[in-house]
C-alpha cells in the first residue's frame, strides 16, 4: 500500500499519522454535552455544556489509539481492536445496541474485534477491519455486499464512503454521480444535501455531488494528503499547511476555490464538524480553523496539550492526549 491511503486510514482513525502510544493516553471531550457525547456523563438540563476526561461508568478510557466524532455520539478504539462508543444512541449508533449502557461496540450480539479503523456519521458507524471489509451500525446499519480491500472509510449525513486499494470510491445507499479512480483520500459530507469531498493520487482536490452539477475541481490547491468535511472543507497539504473550502460560499468566495488558511502551519491533522474545524499541529496543540463566531465552549480546553488526535463532531469535539514520556 503507498502512503496516500495509509495517511487516509490514519486520518480515520483519529490517529496523528506516524504516532506510536508507548505510554498512556486519555480521551478528552469538550462541547455540547446532552447525551454524554463529549465526556461521557449527559450534563444536567440547565448546563448542557462540559469539558474534561471522557469517563464511562466513572472509569477513564484506556488503551485507545483512535477517536471518532459522530452528530451526537462518540467512538474509541482499543489497542485490542475493539471499538468503545458513548453518547446518543437511539438507534444503536454508539453501541450497537439500542438504548442502554455505553460500552463495547456489539452487532448482533457479538463483540466487534479486528478494527484498524473508525468513523461516526449522523446516525451510523462504521468501522474498517483488519481484512478489508467494513462494519456498519445504527440507522445505516448495512453494507454493500461484497465490499472488501477497503483502506478508508468516511460516514456521512446519510450516507458512507469506501476506498478501495485500487484508488476506487464506493458510495452507499446512494452511488457518487460519476465514478472516480485515482483517489487517495476520502471525506463524506455530515450535513443534509451537502457535498462529499475526494483527493486524487496527483494531489488534486474534488467536490462530488448527486445533483445536476455532478462532480467539479477545485482550483488553487495541490499536494492534498487529507480531506475533512463539515460546516467547511478542509484540506491538509504535504507542506503541513491547511485550506478551506466554502460550501456554500461565503465572504464573497467562490466555492471552486481553495483558500490558505493563513499562518498555519506544521499541521499534521485535520478534523471538520458542524460547528468548530480543527487543525493539531507536530507540537501536540490544537487551533481552531473556523468557528470563532460559535460559542466559546466549544474552543478547545486551556490545558490541552501532547494531543496526538483530534475528532469534530455536531457540537462538541474530542481529543486524543498522550501522558508521560
Amino acid at each position: 500500500m503507498h502512503k496516500f491511503p495509509f495517511i487516509c486510514m490514519v486520518a480515520a482513525l483519529g490517529l496523528l499519522p506516524g504516532s506510536v502510544i508507548h505510554g498512556s493516553s486519555q480521551v478528552v471531550g469538550w462541547g455540547f454535552d446532552a447525551s454524554g457525547e463529549a465526556t461521557g456523563t449527559a450534563a444536567s438540563p440547565t448546563n448542557q455544556m462540559a469539558s474534561g476526561v471522557v469517563r464511562l461508568a466513572g472509569e477513564g478510557l484506556t488503551n485507545i489509539v483512535g477517536i471518532a466524532a459522530g452528530y451526537e455520539q462518540s467512538l474509541a478504539l482499543s489497542k485490542d481492536g475493539t471499538v468503545i462508543g458513548w453518547g446518543r444512541n437511539d438507534c444503536g449508533q454508539a453501541t450497537g445496541r439500542k438504548g442502554g449502557q455505553n460500552g463495547i461496540v456489539t452487532i448482533n450480539g457479538v463483540v466487534l474485534s479486528n478494527v484498524i479503523a473508525i468513523s461516526s456519521g449522523f446516525l451510523h458507524s462504521l468501522a474498517l477491519l483488519n481484512n478489508g471489509t467494513v462494519a456498519a451500525w445504527g440507522n445505516q446499519a448495512t453494507v454493500p455486499e461484497g465490499l472488501s480491500n477497503v483502506v478508508a472509510i468516511s460516514a456521512g449525513w446519510d450516507h458512507s464512503l469506501a476506498l478501495k486499494k485500487d484508488g476506487t470510491v464506493v458510495s452507499w445507499p446512494i452511488q457518487l454521480r460519476e465514478g472516480l479512480s485515482n483517489i487517495v483520500a476520502i471525506g463524506a459530507s455530515s450535513i443534509m444535501n451537502g457535498e462529499d469531498v475526494v483527493a486524487k493520487a496527483d494531489g488534486t482536490l474534488i467536490m462530488c455531488n448527486n445533483g445536476p452539477g455532478g462532480s467539479r475541481s477545485i482550483k488553487g490547491i495541490s499536494n492534498v494528503v487529507a480531506v475533512a468535511v463539515g460546516s467547511h472543507v478542509l484540506a491538509l497539504t504535504r507542506e503541513g499547511t491547511v485550506f478551506e473550502i466554502d460550501c456554500p460560499p461565503v465572504e464573497n468566495r467562490r466555492s471552486d476555490v481553495a483558500w490558505l488558511h493563513e499562518g498555519l502551519t506544521n499541521v499534521v491533522a485535520i478534523a471538520a464538524g458542524r460547528s468548530r474545524c480543527l487543525a493539531l499541529r507536530g507540537d501536540g496543540t490544537v487551533v481552531v480553523v473556523f468557528g470563532e463566531g460559535f460559542p466559546s465552549f466549544l474552543n478547545p480546553p486551556g490545558d490541552l496539550k501532547n494531543v496526538i488526535g483530534i475528532a469534530a463532531g455536531g457540537m462538541f469535539c474530542l481529543a486524543l492526549e498522550k501522558e508521560g514520556p
